[in-house]
């Protein structure tokens, strides 16, 4: 949870991480942001996030890493949409 950012901003920032693949912010009724990012690997992104942060003067609130149950991944993968062809 970060506080003194846009959402916005807050996207760029974090997905210019090595590791990450993916950001999604929401900015909640208070004017947090909250971010869930997805890495590629097992590393953990605490520092580079709390880097980034830093650098922007931002303030961090909270942050905790969780990892991928493998039935969290099962799913991901198996309701993935197929891209429609063309005719």
């Amino acid at each position: 949870v970060i506080n003194g950012a846009e959402q916005s901003a807050v996207t760029s920032a974090l997905s210019g991480i090595d590791g990450v693949v993916g950001v999604e912010a929401h900015t909640e009724a208070d004017g947090e942001v909250s971010a869930l990012v997805h890495s590629s690997g097992a590393t953990s992104l605490q520092a580079p996030i709390i880097e980034v942060a830093t650098k922007k003067e931002w303030s961090v609130t909270a942050i905790y890493q969780e990892r991928a149950r493998l039935d969290d991944v099962f799913r991901q993968v198996t309701t993935r949409v197929a891209p429609i062809e063309a005719a």
